[in-house]
């Protein structure tokens, strides 16, 4: 699971009961590894939206993206 602010993936996955602590910061992309079972959780509660790899790599690559999108919810990456 990824999202525009560190603030907004802490608050998505304590809305998952899942622990700080578990948040994944190597790499280009600070974000949480989500088994299946809470993927789909985050989906239908609406705490995050489904998010391709490639619709990923094209946010990372897309100058701005980040004011564009700050009012979305966090995505869940497949």
């Amino acid at each position: 699971m990824v999202a525009d602010t560190p603030e907004e993936l802490y608050g998505a996955a304590a809305a998952l009961g899942i622990p700080r602590e578990r948040v994944q910061d190597r790499g280009r992309t600070v974000h949480y590894d989500l088994p299946d079972e809470s993927r789909q959780r985050a989906i239908e509660q609406r705490i995050a939206e489904p998010i391709t790899w490639r619709e990923l790599v094209a946010c990372r690559t897309t100058l701005g993206h980040h004011a564009a999108r700050r009012q979305r919810r966090p995505r869940a990456s497949d």
